[in-house]
This record gives structure tokens, C-alpha cells and sequence, in this order.
């Protein structure tokens, strides 16, 4: 039987916790296999190690894709927090398993698969905004996922907010994170002009003072929640707003 095995890397918080989520799908999309594994750091070997145990029960994967943070660029990472330096992931996965791997931005693999299991937008943003950390921008554009010269676009890093003193302390608590998330959307909005941002973050709670705090130009954004019933049933919650700019509404 042809099977995918799909790792997903989801890097980060105040503790630094890794948590790579992988599923593994048959040749009709059916997931047949998803588990999560707690790293207090993401290597390469913890990416063997996880291949490993994969590969002894599923010998005939063939492809393998792969969706990590950092700066992504013709199977490089450049992830400076967890060691990776322009590091050859596709190529060195390769090498050892003689396998087809693909390498994608973990922000950029959420706004391609909205893109395409929606029909809402042809152009949207997926934010992501962790606590303590840069956020990531997915931007698709006319249906094309922009990542820029060598990988670069959507790294929030680089705006200038993010370049003052103490900056990263504002994306810690609740308080001080939405001003950031708010200066991102505006610069999203200024550069992309994008007809949606679907964001997410862990901190806002309430998404009428984001929109508040943004009022001034055209907004909205997307809720998605899901999880498991005590029988073990998995349900998906998706809540949605769009709005011009229209202050008069909150």
C-alpha cells in the first residue's frame, strides 16, 4: 500500500517546548496514523528518531514532507534557536533514507492548506503569533503562496517593531502582546492588502479589542478550535468575522 507520512514541527513557547506532530495518510487522504512527541528542543536526530520508529512499520512510504519554523529555502532551515544554520535538512534526510522529502515554513504550510480547503479567498494572510517568541506570516496572493527571495517573506522578525528594546518582552502577556499583533496586521494590510488575515495566538482572548486596536482599516479573522469528546470523537469549531472599517461595530 502507497503511504505519505507527513511530520509537522510546531516549535515554541515561553518554555521552548517542541512538540512534532506527524500523520501518516494512505493513497486516498485517509489518516491512519497521528501522534505528538514533547521535545524540549527539535535536532535532527530527534527527526531520525521519529522517521525511524515510522519506517519500521511503514517500510513502503515514499514521500515525506516535512513543515518546520525558521527561514525555509531549496530543502535549507535556517533556524539559529534550535542549532540550524543554513542546514541541508532535505539534503541530509536523503542521504539516509533514500527517500523524496519536501521542506516547507510551518506558517506557510497552514495558509496553503486554508487556501485550499476553503473557497472564501483568493488572497489571504495567516498570522501566527506565539507566546514569547517572532511571529510568522503566510501570505497567498491570487491563489500563490509569496515566499520571497530565498524564503524570507512572512518573517515577522525583521519588521521594524520587533527591532525595539524589549520587544520580545511585549509578546509575553496578554497585555502588551495584542499592540503587537495589531502592528502586524496593519503592516500586513499596508503591504499585502490582503482581502482577509486569519490569525492565531494564544494570548487574545478577546477578539473585539484586537479589532479595536485596528480599527482603522479593513479587518476580521478566524477562531478555529478543535479537540476530542471523552469517547474520543474529534470535532473542529471554526468562528469567523469580516468587517470593513467600521469602528461603530464593536
Amino acid at each position: 500500500m502507497k503511504e505519505d507520512l507527513i511530520p509537522i514541527g510546531k516549535m515554541a513557547t515561553m518554555n521552548h517546548v517542541s512538540i512534532p506532530t506527524l500523520r501518516l495518510y494512505d493513497e486516498k487522504n485517509h489518516i491512519i496514523l497521528d501522534n505528538e512527541v514533547i521535545k524540549n528542543r527539535i535536532s535532527i536526530d530527534d527527526i531520525y528518531d521519529i522517521l525511524d520508529i515510522v519506517f519500521v512499520s511503514y517500510p513502503d512510504i515514499e514521500y515525506i514532507g516535512l513543515s518546520m519554523p525558521g527561514i525555509v529555502n531549496d530543502g535549507h532551515l535556517v533556524l539559529k534557536s534550535a542549532g540550524f544554520d543554513d542546514t541541508d535538512i532535505v539534503g541530509m534526510l536523503k542521504a539516509k533514507y533514500n527517500k523524496t522529502f519536501v521542506l516547507v515554513n510551518d506558517v506557510n504550510a497552514i495558509a496553503v492548506g486554508y487556501y485550499a480547503s476553503s473557497e472564501l479567498f483568493s488572497s489571504f494572510s495567516f498570522l501566527f503569533q506565539p507566546q514569547g517568541t517572532y511571529s510568522g506570516i503566510g501570505n497567498i496572493v491570487n491563489g500563490q503562496l509569496i515566499e520571497g527571495r530565498k524564503g524570507i517573506a512572512g518573517e515577522a522578525q525583521y519588521l521594524p517593531f520587533y527591532r525595539e528594546e524589549n520587544a520580545l518582552d511585549k509578546v509575553k502577556m496578554p497585555e502588551t502582546i495584542i499592540d503587537i499583533v495589531a502592528k502586524t496586521m496593519a503592516s500586513i494590510a499596508a503591504v499585502i492588502g490582503s482581502e482577509a488575515i486569519v490569525y492565531s495566538c494564544p494570548l487574545i482572548f478577546e477578539k473585539e479589542e484586537l479589532i479595536k486596536d485596528h480599527s482603522g482599516i479593513p479587518h476580521g479573522g478566524f477562531v478555529i478550535r478543535s479537540g476530542k469528546t471523552a469517547s474520543g470523537s474529534k470535532h473542529v469549531i471554526e468562528y469567523s468575522l469580516k468587517l470593513d472599517s467600521n469602528p461603530e461595530f464593536t
